[in-house]
């Protein structure tokens, strides 16, 4: 005897009693819901409490605002987004409503990072005054408190020393038009850091990278992290050695949001023959006369005088001249605001980093002199080269202004 052909039988009938005995909706329908209101959290679930006259009555949820809180067939609301809205219960002709509001999910012990909210606005006084990273902040018990961000810069950020991991936090740190930041700051060190490495991984950011950053200009570096955004390749963090004493902190978290930027202009391929870098020799000098008379002769660019401050030189490539040269524009700093004198260039020839890498590019900085210990950092995507004299070359690919520029700077050995 097959008995699952029996009860597969058994059920049909029970199935085709049910429908027969409801084939006509009850004239009359007696519609209760017990509940009226609800509140939850995003993620959290509700039951809406009802009852019919009739277990033929067919009754419907409808949301108007799924987005913010959806309803099943059976009654079951979720929160979705925190906001407010109105489910309607309806059977046969009678309809009750009941209203959903949706709040944010409580913050849990174990995430103390800060809340990804780029841009937040500030008032007069550098306060956040965005609601919902208020709010935040408040949940975690960090409070308003002026953070040294840098030893000449403070900012209004949030702090609590007395929590486990992240102390203190600063919103709306922005860099131009290039990227949005926000600032953490961990008491863990940047070597032994499991509680920031589990909380990072829980905002999305799943691999961490263990990279080393230069610390100055002598080749030094430190031990870091890194790490882009699982779901948004935009969104970097970056943990650095940084000590804090008031706020307990040994290591500095910094969000960083790419802005979109416009791909670098580019007149022509590398020339990889044409000279036509600055001189570097009256430069070293201090000698601007020598200086000028250097780009006369070599009449591929003009001195702009609106952009030359301050004693330094600002030479702009000549729009005829494009075509027969590297260069966009030069600026000979004499008297920088800090450290040492150099000169910046912006070259009008590179796509990408792999041009940075190609030999035309290497022959082009061999036929300016520059040909010595080539070398291109993969982490930092910055091509370093020196001349005979010793004088130090960079260039790199930035974005500035939301375009990405290829830039070189020169600094002399005498410095």
């Amino acid at each position: 005897m097959n008995f699952k052909l029996i009860l597969r039988s058994l059920g049909l009938l029970v199935v085709l009693s049910f429908l027969s005995s409801c084939e006509k909706e009850p004239e009359s329908v007696v519609l209760t819901v017990k509940t009226s209101t609800l509140s939850i959290t995003v993620g959290e679930q509700a039951t809406i409490e009802y009852s019919v006259q009739s277990e033929c009555s067919v009754v419907t949820f409808v949301s108007d605002h799924p987005e913010i809180a959806s309803v099943s067939d059976q009654g079951v609301v979720s929160g979705v987004a925190e906001g407010q809205c109105t489910i309607s219960v309806k059977a046969g002709a009678e309809t009750h409503t009941v209203a959903v509001t949706v709040t944010a999910a409580p913050i849990k012990d174990d995430q103390q990072m800060p809340l990804l909210k780029f841009g937040a606005e500030l008032d007069d006084e550098g306060r956040v005054t965005d609601p919902e990273i208020i709010a935040y902040e408040a949940k975690l018990g960090r409070k308003p408190m002026t953070i040294h961000y840098t030893p000449d810069m403070d900012y209004v950020g949030f702090a609590k020393p007395e929590l486990s991991t992240i102390t203190g936090t600063i919103y709306g740190i922005s860099v131009g038009d290039l990227a949005q930041t926000i600032g953490a700051y961990s008491t863990e060190p940047v070597e032994e850091c499991p509680k920031t490495r589990e909380m990072l991984q829980k905002l999305g950011f799943t691999t961490i990278e263990e990279i080393q950053i230069p610390v100055d200009d002598k080749g030094n570096t430190a031990p870091a992290l890194k790490s882009v955004h699982s779901r948004n390749s935009k969104l970097t963090v970056y943990v650095v050695k940084e000590d804090y004493p008031e706020l307990r902190a040994k290591s500095y978290l910094e969000f960083i949001q790419e802005r979109g930027a416009q791909p670098p202009y580019v007149a022509h391929e590398i020339l990889p023959d044409i000279k036509d870098f600055p001189t570097i020799s009256d430069f070293k000098a201090k000698d601007a006369d020598a200086v000028k008379a250097f780009e006369e002769w070599l009449a591929l660019r003009t001195l702009d005088p609106d952009l030359s401050e301050g004693g330094n030189l600002w030479y702009s490539v000549k729009r005829d001249a494009e075509e027969k040269t590297n260069i966009d524009w030069a600026y000979y700093v004499f008297t920088p605001d800090g450290g040492a004198p150099f000169i910046n260039i912006q070259l009008l020839c590179i796509e990408d980093n792999r041009d940075l890498q190609s030999d035309a590019f290497k022959k082009y900085l061999k036929t300016n002199g520059f040909d010595q210990d080539y070398t291109y950092d993969t982490e930092t995507n910055m091509v370093k080269v020196y001349n005979a004299q010793g004088d130090m070359c960079q260039v790199f690919l930035r974005e500035f202004d939301g375009i990405i520029r290829c830039l070189v700077q020169i600094v002399g050995s005498r410095y």
